[in-house]
């Protein structure tokens, strides 16, 4: 029965709107809210603001899809709408073109276009979103607003109905706002004015279109709907009013995602727009947010993968210096993209390039040595990077040990319980950073250590040494110990005596302490840790040092090479104190020694220092006089010999004086009588690779 009630209805709406012309066969909204409100006034047991059932919603498609005339596109699934929804959803929308032929179908779902008549004075345009096909209604614009002295919007400083011209600039203020009722049959829809003072003049207020339809009052738009000429709080069907000027309340659709809720406020009884609210948009992809407010931060967005990378270095972690150090590398973009290659080496040098073919190895050559922290940077054609790093250490084919170490600081002499300070220093031969290990009583063990510490640094490290409960003289004897260790854990030691108490008891009658010599202003060979192999040449390689007698007496010493010899001196009668003392030697074998220097003074009291000595066949240090590409100058009657298998081989003859440029890096030794001697290749003009003695050639440059 409600099914037939509902074809009856819409039979007899339609047919009046034929009957008054339908606008030339073409719905217009017009005709659209007609056909709405007879319709609601005609099925009054229905409410009006009821969703659809779907016998309803057939009935209603069924009939408005059987008239030509009217032909509207109602496709898709509108059950839930109401019928008011219904209609401004599809309202003469013809496979989205409107009568006017304005092109209302979209393709992209999501995607947003401005819509909204202006953005001048208070105006502002919206949004329309595309849903199913069509664009959606205009969200977020802001509509003009009558210019009246009655809507208090005459002396506002503001543009309200966005025609250009603010308060009273504009016309409309001109007009006077007098209470009564706007009809036709009082006859003012035609004279300018607000006359009920709904902020509405004649024609643009609902109470004065032709013909009146009258629907139950609203109680919250300013209009006379059952035109009882009572409006809103006026009229008694309306129990109570819309808000409490001042009140407040949320809007909004949601606070998820970039989203917020607003607030409304209440003035003359009606809640105004909404202020503050973000309200859902189309989702931008790659920026990190949720614009559409639905939970998923860049959902549906294509993603760039990380390239993938492997790297990796010489199995041992270790590489030589001046060679090539090779790395492997494995390295691709998922997205099938091209990559470009950054190798940061560790050594300040950077190597860049883009890789069109996927490269598997790369080498590089270090000039220095010491740990080395490389890195590699891969980065693909949408700025997706991936960073691989790795650890190596830079060592010589001959690493020395440490040199030069020294303990300096206050005499050997200090006070129990009191805090002394000492600087220990030591240098390592490839400037590789080292590990400093401090004992300040050997037999204790170990007090302290500083690893990675700088090659040369003089480091201060403080100590108290305290009284031991056995001791039973005025003075202790402590043994400090430096030990000092390279990158591969070669070491290098150097102790140092320290003797602590009182040189002369505060008590009357206790006898004086007799302290043990000290060792001070060491100097090391010239070549230390570096000696050669019975090398006998001028200046020597030598010691330096002095021993002083705290007391000031005489003093003796005696000096352990290591290779089973020794020297002593000072005899019977002994040495002055603080006197300056050289000593040299020859060893017979390339090994490392340690040499025990011991003082002695006259009443017995010794002190022993050991030194580490790096001993060496000359031609295991190479000369580093020349360099390949030197140009070099052979001296007058300097002679030249036939290269023989890469050394030199019979003499050409005395060709000298010639200029020359090194055709070898690394020069030859050959033994003699007076130790030994270093050749280097040479190309002359004309005589090319020809070996000529280091001391007949000078460096032009």
């Amino acid at each position: 029965m409600k099914r037939i009630m509902w074809v009856g209805v819409l039979l007899l709406v339609l047919a009046s709107v034929i009957a008054a012309g339908g606008n030339g066969g073409i719905f217009t909204r017009d005709d659209v809210v007609r056909m709405h409100n007879d319709a609601l006034v005609l099925l009054l047991s229905n409410d009006p603001n009821a969703p659809l059932n779907p016998d309803e919603l057939a009935d209603l498609d069924a009939f408005i899809k059987s008239d030509d005339a009217f032909n509207l596109n109602w496709v898709g699934q509108n059950s839930g709408l109401t019928l008011g929804q219904i209609i401004d959803k599809y309202e003469h929308k013809e496979n989205g073109v409107t009568p006017s032929g304005v092109d209302e179908s979209c393709t992209l779902a999501g995607s947003t276009r401005q819509c909204g008549e202006t953005d001048a004075g208070i105006c502002q345009y919206g949004v329309q979103f595309c849903q199913n096909g069509l664009w959606g209604d205009c969200v977020n614009d802001v509509s003009a607003v009558a210019e009246t002295l009655a809507a208090d919007t005459c002396a506002d400083d503001l543009d309200n109905d966005c025609d250009g011209f603010t308060d009273e600039d504009d016309d409309s203020c001109d007009a006077v706002c007098v209470p009564g009722i706007e009809s036709l049959e009082a006859d003012t829809c035609d004279d300018t004015l607000d006359n009920d003072c709904d902020a509405l003049i004649d024609e643009a207020d609902a109470d004065c279109d032709e013909p009146d339809v009258c629907i139950p009052e609203v109680c919250d738009n300013s209009l006379d709907d059952d035109c009882d000429d009572l409006i809103d709080e006026a009229d008694d069907d309306c129990e109570a009013v819309v808000c409490e000027n001042g009140d407040e309340r949320q809007c909004g659709t949601t606070d998820v995602g970039v989203c917020a809720f607003g607030i409304q406020a209440c003035s003359n009884n009606q809640w105004n727009s909404c202020v503050g609210a973000v309200n859902p948009q189309t989702e931008t992809c790659a920026d990190g947010a949720d614009e559409d407010c639905d939970g998923a931060v860049d959902e549906d967005c294509p993603t760039n993968g990380h390239p993938v990378v492997q790297f990796q270095g010489p199995p041992t972690g270790k590489g030589l210096l001046d060679a090539p150090v090779r790395f492997s590398i494995n390295a691709y973009d998922p997205d099938g993209g091209s990559l470009h290659y950054k190798f940061e080496w560790g050594d300040g040098e950077i190597t860049e390039y883009d890789d069109t073919v996927r490269e598997t190895e790369r080498s590089h050559t270090y000039r220095t040595m010491c740990a080395k922290t490389v890195r590699l940077t891969v980065t693909d054609d949408e700025g997706e990077s991936e960073m691989k790093q790795l650890s190596l250490m830079i060592t010589d084919t001959t690493n020395d040990a440490p040199t030069g170490l020294q303990i300096t600081g206050p005499a050997e002499i200090a006070t129990f319980g009191t805090p002394m300070s000492w600087t220990f220093s030591a240098t390592d031969p490839e400037a590789c950073p080292l590990t400093y290990k401090i004992y300040f009583q050997e037999i204790a063990g170990l007090n302290t250590q500083f690893p990675n510490t700088p090659s040369g640094t003089a480091l201060p490290v403080s100590n108290v040494y305290d009284k031991p409960a056995s001791l039973t003289t005025g003075y202790a004897v402590f043994t400090m110990k430096f030990v000092a260790e390279d990158i591969l854990g070669i070491p290098a030691t150097l102790q140092k005596e320290i003797t602590v108490g009182k040189t002369q008891s505060a008590d009357p009658g206790t006898p004086e302490v007799n302290l043990a010599p000290v060792f001070t202003d060491w100097v090391d060979p010239t070549f230390s840790p570096l000696v050669f192999v019975n090398d006998y040449t001028t200046p020597r390689p030598s010691w330096k040092f002095k021993i002083t007698d705290p007391e000031g007496g005489r003093i003796k010493y005696a000096i352990a090479w290591g290779d089973g010899t020794s020297i002593s001196a000072g005899g019977a009668t002994g040495l002055l104190s603080g006197q300056l003392h050289t000593v040299y030697h020859g060893f017979s074998e390339a090994k490392m020694y340690e040499v025990t220097f011991t003082a002695f003074d006259m009443e017995g009291n010794s002190k022993e220092v050991k030194k580490s000595i790096t001993v060496k066949n000359p031609q295991d240090v190479p000369s580093t006089k020349f360099s390949l590409g030197n140009k070099v100058r052979l001296q007058a009657s300097g002679a030249m010999y036939a290269d023989n298998s890469g050394q030199p081989g019979a003499l050409v003859g005395y060709l000298g004086p010639a200029n020359g440029t090194v055709a070898a890096g690394t020069p030859y030794y050959k033994p003699n009588a007076a130790g030994g001697v270093w050749y280097w290749k040479v190309n002359y003009p004309n005589q090319n690779n020809r070996w000529s003695l280091e001391s007949q050639l000078t460096k032009i440059s």
